[in-house]
């Protein structure tokens, strides 16, 4: 886990932060029955990450432990686009009218109250998406947490998945394209992100503990 400088790693560990981390992570997992379900109020959480890193499992699952309301942002951007689904305004309106339309609906969510945003596996790179990611950061109400996962398990997820319901984004092969894409956004994902966690082998149980715990220890805004 990087937290402003720190990450968290599942698979590999050096004797300092991340071994710290990784004794908290057992540390609530020893004590889950235990754990109380107060929210960090008046904090949102935006998750970013690339296609199958785990954005909208994670995000109903976080958002109930937070007690906060949990919205899929590619479906509120569907919806701006009269359309039912990613693939299908993809196909009707092209990928720049679906970043534009990601923009304002992003723009929209951060300017109504706080919640658990899970955001597109490309809404960083959509005009003026960045500038608007940063903007809530620096108003404290908003935190946002980076899924960071290596090209080849993007692309074992992404196997799994039909074709229709993720649409190709450059017309490679899977793995060609999850590698080109990781290396195109890796860094500037990571510059918008207040927590990263590589999340390669962790379940989406572990993960709603790290954020929440993190979170919760982040304190409210006034």
């Amino acid at each position: 886990m990087r937290e402003r400088g720190s990450r968290f790693d599942s698979d590999k560990t050096t004797p300092s932060r991340s071994w710290l981390v990784k004794q908290d992570l057992e540390i609530s997992r020893a004590g889950a029955g235990s754990m109380t379900n107060e929210p960090a109020k008046n904090l949102g959480v935006l998750i970013m990450g690339l296609r199958a890193s785990g954005k909208s499992t994670l995000g109903p699952v976080l958002a109930q432990r937070l007690r906060l309301v949990f919205v899929d942002l590619d479906d509120v951007t569907a919806a701006l686009l009269q359309g039912d689904t990613v693939a299908e305004v993809w196909q009707k309106h092209g990928q720049a009218a679906f970043r534009v339309a990601e923009t304002s609906a992003l723009d929209g969510l951060l300017n109504a109250d706080v919640k658990v945003i899970a955001m597109g596996g490309g809404t960083p790179t959509a005009p003026g998406a960045a500038e608007l990611i940063n903007d809530a950061r620096k108003t404290r109400k908003w935190r946002t947490v980076c899924l960071r996962a290596q090209p080849d398990t993007l692309s074992a997820r992404l196997e799994k998945t039909d074709a229709a319901v993720r649409p190709s984004i450059t017309g490679l092969g899977t793995l060609q394209e999850i590698t080109q894409v990781f290396n195109q956004r890796d860094e500037l994902y990571q510059s918008l992100a207040d927590l990263v966690i590589d999340c390669d082998s962790l379940t989406t149980g572990e993960l709603c503990t790290l954020v929440h715990d993190w979170i919760t220890k982040q304190g409210s805004v006034d």
